[in-house]
C-alpha cells in the first residue's frame, strides 16, 4: 500500500471530524473521497497533505510514517478547489514555481514546463495571466503546477467545483486519462457521486467522520454495505415493507431501499415480457424530464418509489394507472444491508 491511515482521529473541540480512520490506498490508484458536507472527507485529505495534524494514529506514505513530517517534505502535489494560482505570474511561471523552489536548472525547468503545457493542452498560453484564462484552463494550470515537481502522490480538493457543467464533464475524462497515463497515486475529494463514479478507480464513502464503505464504483452502486451508502448513492427510496411487493413476501415487513433502475414500469396493455406475473398496480404521482430519460415518482403498496422510463416509450402522465415490478432491493438489517431478489430469479 502506498498511502495508509491507521486508527487516525481528528477532533475539533468535542466534534470528531475523523473517527478512527483505517484506510489503505494502492500505488497508482485514482481514489475518490465521497460524502456529504461535514462527513470528514476534506479533513482526511488535509491530514494526508500535512495541512492538518491528527490527534492520534499514524499516516504512512510510501512506507514512511509522516506524522511529524511537514507537508512540503511529503512529496505531494496539491490542487486546490479555487485553483490558488498566483495572479501576477504568467502560466509559465505558475507551472514553474515548484521547480524553482527546488532550485532546478533553468533549462530543466523550461523543458519540464513545455512538456506539461503540451500534456495539459495549454501550449501557446504560457505568457497569459490567470485572469485571461477560462475556468477549465485555470484548473489545468493548477494541475500542471501540482505535478511539475514529479510528486509521488497527488491530492485534489473538489477539483471541478468551480467549473460549469459542460467543461466539468470534459475535464473529468481528461483528468482520468491524464492521471492514468502518468501513473501517479491520486486522491480527490468530491460530494458529487456522478463525478466519483465516472473518474475514480476506487471510492471511499465517508459519513460523520467514519468510512462507511470502500469499493469500486460498481461495488458501491450495486452492493452498498450500509443503509447510508444505499440511500446516498443513486436516487433510491426507502420502503418500510418490502414484503408488500410481489416476489418479496418471504422478507415480511423488512425495510429496504429500492433504486429506480430496478423498478420496471408498464402502461396497461404494454408487453412486460417475463415480468408479467410480477406486475402490480401503481399510480404515477409525478413525471420529470431528465434529458436522457423520464424520472417517475410512483405510489404503490402504500409506498413511494422512483423509476426511469425511456424517452422512446409511450409517455405517462401524473395520475395515470400503471403496472410495475421490482427486480432487486437492498434490505436493511440493522447497520448493514443485504441484496434481495424476487422469488424465482
Amino acid at each position: 500500500m502506498y498511502v495508509e491511515l491507521k486508527n487516525v482521529v481528528k477532533t475539533y473541540d468535542s466534534y470528531r471530524a475523523a473517527d478512527n480512520i483505517d484506510l489503505s490506498i494502492e500505488e497508482g490508484r485514482l481514489v475518490a473521497l465521497l460524502g456529504p458536507s461535514g462527513s470528514g472527507k476534506t479533513t482526511i485529505l488535509r491530514m494526508i497533505a500535512g495541512l492538518e495534524r491528527q490527534n492520534s494514529g499514524d499516516i504512512i506514505i510510501g512506507g514512511r510514517v509522516v506524522n511529524d513530517v511537514p507537508g512540503s517534505e511529503r512529496g505531494i502535489g496539491f490542487v486546490f478547489q479555487n485553483y490558488a494560482l498566483f495572479r501576477y505570474m504568467t502560466v509559465f511561471d505558475n507551472i514553474a514555481f515548484g521547480l524553482e523552489i527546488q532550485k532546478q536548472d533553468k533549462q530543466v525547468i523550461r523543458r519540464r514546463v513545455e512538456e506539461l503545457l503540451a500534456l495539459t493542452d495549454l501550449t501557446g498560453l504560457e505568457k497569459r495571466y490567470p485572469n485571461q484564462l477560462s475556468g477549465g484552463q485555470r484548473q489545468r494550470v493548477a494541475f500542471a503546477r501540482a505535478i511539475a515537481p514529479n510528486p509521488r502522490l497527488l491530492l485534489l480538493d473538489e477539483p471541478f467545483a468551480a467549473i460549469d457543467a459542460k467543461v466539468r464533464k470534459d475535464l473529468r475524462a481528461w483528468l482520468r486519462s491524464t492521471i492514468s497515463s502518468l501513473g501517479v497515486t491520486s486522491i480527490f475529494v468530491t460530494h458529487d457521486q456522478e463525478e466519483a463514479i465516472e473518474v475514480a478507480d476506487e471510492i471511499v464513502v465517508t459519513n460523520h467522520g467514519r468510512i462507511e464503505q470502500v469499493g469500486t464504483p460498481m461495488e458501491i452502486c450495486i452492493e452498498p454495505k450500509t443503509p447510508f451508502v444505499a440511500e446516498f448513492i443513486g436516487r433510491g427510496k426507502r420502503v418500510s415493507n418490502i414484503g408488500a411487493f410481489r416476489g418479496f413476501a418471504r422478507w415480511g415487513h423488512m425495510a429496504a431501499i429500492i433504486q429506480p433502475e430496478f423498478v420496471h414500469v408498464y402502461l396497461p396493455g404494454e408487453d412486460a415480457g417475463a415480468s408479467g406475473d410480477a406486475l402490480q398496480p401503481a399510480i404515477v404521482q409525478d413525471v420529470a424530464f431528465r434529458g436522457a430519460n423520464w424520472a417517475l415518482r410512483l405510489a404503490c403498496c402504500g409506498e413511494e418509489l422512483s423509476a426511469f422510463r425511456s424517452l422512446e416509450a409511450p409517455p405517462v402522465h401524473p395520475g395515470d394507472p400503471v403496472r410495475l415490478s421490482v427486480s432487486r432491493a437492498q434490505g436493511i438489517a440493522g447497520e448493514q444491508t443485504e441484496p434481495l431478489y424476487p422469488e424465482g430469479t
